[in-house]
Formats: structure tokens, C-alpha cells, sequence
């Protein structure tokens, strides 16, 4: 593990510690941004930097901070209403020169949109975490190098990507690509991701790639990445939490960014599969809370979305069920089942369900 920022909070920032509040209070360099510092080892230096032109101050710390399928959070975040963009810039920029793998996560809630007078673009807005390419200048449009998110004022596949009833996650290096395994829409967005970025560098011309993971939920880094670019060039300057141009409703919150050389360096510790609450166990009280958020969209972990796909379905009772630590009882008679699907009563029946049958 190269660097670890979880956001904590207080008041030494020689400990790596961050006060809720702005986290670039000033416009661009030598703006009195936080300048935790942040280990094992100086991957990114000097203080959080926003945008030169001053048009997106409002980069906040809050105190509350991100998990991902109920992974421990040890501090704050970093949070952004309309307009934010802020950075911080690697101690040794990634140039054409630069060789090796690098792993780079963080945790992701890209917020919602307010639909309550109707739905149009501008309820999704610019929301995006950015990347800036070697000699670059945090926020600078012409030296950015890629995003991960969602743009309702540009997109290179096209306008359905613009309109939050359609667009999906976008993958924003050296083209556009929609992510898979993405919400069907940015009307279904509000939970949080874990994004896992795979940096494959080398000092040939034409030869640099990038993969994506989208919500892995195991330690074996997947055979198939959510999204890729092979054979470019890449650098690499400067890393920003979440932007956010236009947009209503809820809005960004990033954290737990974590840099390596290895996937698993770059992981969060996963909780027993099915465990809703983080008792260790996965058992009825697990599925109360998955079965009275059935069907709903944007769920924590304690809500019952133990799969971490933003929806608490059929996919999370199969976890549960699959991963039950309580034995092979069935459900009290006194426990709610949904209605009138055979499927479902055969899916909620007790861990024995599948052992029975194979007797």
C-alpha cells in the first residue's frame, strides 16, 4: 500500500487529519487548502487545490463518511455541492517515462438528482472524479486526462447519455465508455461504489492501459473489467475527490482513496457475505432488513443491500441464504415471505432449502 487517505477527522494534520469544513478554502495555488499528511508514503503532496477561476468553491470535509457493503469507515469525506472541483497533485508525476502496475480505488456516492418538479438534465449535472495529466493544472479543462462519472453536457456516445433516464456511468479515458454492471440509469444512483482503477504503465510509445472494476465484493481482482483502454498514452499529475457542475437533489461524496502496487493493496475489508448489520453473523436479523427494503433502490448495507448493487432484491436474499451462519432452521412461521411468487417463497426457505434437495 503505497497511500491510504480515509478523510479522518480532528486537528493535527501532521497525522493526517482533516477539519470538517472547506477543503480549499482559496482559488488556486497557494489557496489554503488542507494539507493532511497522508502515508505510508508521499504519493500525493502539497496542500488540496480547487479550480484557478474561482467558479467552484464549495469542496468540503464533513464528518460522516463512506462504506461500501458495510466495510469499516474510519473517518470523514470529502463532499461537493454546485460548483466544486478540487485536487491534489502526485509528488512524482506519472510520465512517458514511468513504468509498472498501480492499483488506485475510492469509495463513490454520486448523490441524485430531485425529480420532484420533473425530471431534465440539469438534475444530473457534471459529477465526476477527475484525473489531470503530468505538468497539469488542477481543474484545467484542456489537461484533463479522464473521469469516471456522469456528464448531462457532453457525451461522446451520444445524447442518452446526457439525459439522467437513460445515461449510465461513464468511463472517460481516451473515449467514452458506458461502465458494466452500472445502475440501468442515473435515476437509480444514490448508494455507494467501490471503484478499483488498474494502471498498466510502460515507457513505450502506445502502450500504456487502464482498467476499471466496478463494485468488486471479493478479494480476486476480476478477469473482466466494468471498463478498459489499452494502447495510449498515459500521465498522470493530479487527482481530484468529486466535481460537480449543475445538478439537484443529493450531491458527491468520495472517499477512502487508496494507491498500490497490488489489487488486493487497494481493497477495503469486505464483512461476511449476507451480514447486514457487522455482528459477524448472517442470520434472520439480517433477513428483516433485507426483506423490509425489498424491491428499493439506493440502500446501505444495513438496509439490506448485502450485494452492493445499489438494490435490495432477489440477489440479496440469494446471499443471505447461501451464506447463512445460524444452521439449516427454517423461517418462523411469524416471518413475513414475499407474495404470490413460488420463486421467492423457494429462495426464502432456510439454508437446508438446497441441501434437502440434494439428499
Amino acid at each position: 500500500l503505497l497511500y491510504y487517505d480515509p478523510f479522518l477527522i480532528g486537528s493535527n494534520p501532521a497525522a493526517g487529519e482533516y477539519t470538517v469544513g472547506p477543503l480549499a478554502p482559496n482559488a488556486g495555488a497557494g489557496g489554503g487548502g488542507q494539507n493532511p499528511v497522508i502515508g505510508p508514503t508521499p504519493f500525493l503532496t502539497g496542500p488540496w487545490e480547487r479550480r484557478a477561476n474561482d467558479d467552484a468553491p464549495n469542496g468540503l470535509v464533513q464528518e460522516e463518511g463512506l462504506s461500501f457493503l458495510g466495510a469499516p469507515s474510519l473517518g470523514g469525506a470529502s463532499s461537493s455541492s454546485p460548483n466544486s472541483r478540487q485536487g491534489r497533485y502526485l509528488s512524482t508525476p506519472w510520465g512517458a517515462a514511468t513504468t509498472g502496475t498501480y492499483y488506485l480505488s475510492y469509495l463513490i456516492n454520486y448523490g441524485s438528482g430531485d425529480y420532484s418538479d420533473g425530471t431534465d438534465n440539469n438534475d444530473m449535472g457534471f459529477r465526476a472524479v477527475e484525473f489531470w495529466g503530468d505538468n497539469a493544472e488542477v481543474g484545467n479543462d484542456n489537461t484533463a486526462v479522464g473521469f469516471v462519472g456522469y456528464n448531462a453536457y457532453y457525451s461522446a456516445i451520444g445524447p442518452a447519455q446526457q439525459n439522467p433516464r437513460t445515461a449510465r456511468m461513464t468511463f472517460a479515458f481516451n473515449g467514452h465508455q458506458i461502465v458494466d454492471g452500472s445502475p440501468n440509469s442515473f435515476l437509480e444512483e444514490g448508494s455507494t461504489h467501490l471503484v478499483v482503477l488498474k494502471f498498466i504503465l510502460s515507457d513505450q510509445d502506445a502502450s500504456d492501459a487502464i482498467l476499471m472494476y466496478l463494485d468488486p465484493a471479493d478479494s480476486d481482482e476480476p478477469v473482466i473489467p466494468a471498463a478498459s483502454v489499452t494502447n495510449v498514452n498515459f500521465t498522470l499529475g493530479a487527482i481530484g475527490s468529486t466535481s460537480i457542475f449543475g445538478g439537484t437533489g443529493t450531491f458527491p461524496v468520495f472517499d477512502e482513496l487508496r494507491i498500490g502496487t497490488s489489487y488486493i493493496d487497494v481493497l477495503p475489508e469486505f464483512p461476511l457475505k449476507g451480514d447486514t448489520n457487522g455482528d459477524g453473523l448472517v442470520d434472520l436479523v439480517d433477513y428483516e432488513a433485507i426483506f423490509s427494503h425489498l424491491n428499493l433502490s439506493g440502500q446501505s448495507t444495513l438496509n439490506g443491500d448485502v450485494t452492493g448493487d445499489g438494490r435490495v432484491d432477489l440477489r440479496d436474499l440469494r446471499l443471505w441464504r447461501d451464506h447463512r451462519t445460524d444452521g439449516s432452521a427454517e423461517l418462523p412461521s411469524s416471518f413475513p415471505t414475499p407474495e404470490p411468487s413460488s420463486l421467492v417463497l423457494a429462495l426464502l426457505a432456510a439454508a437446508g432449502w438446497s441441501r434437502r434437495r440434494q439428499a
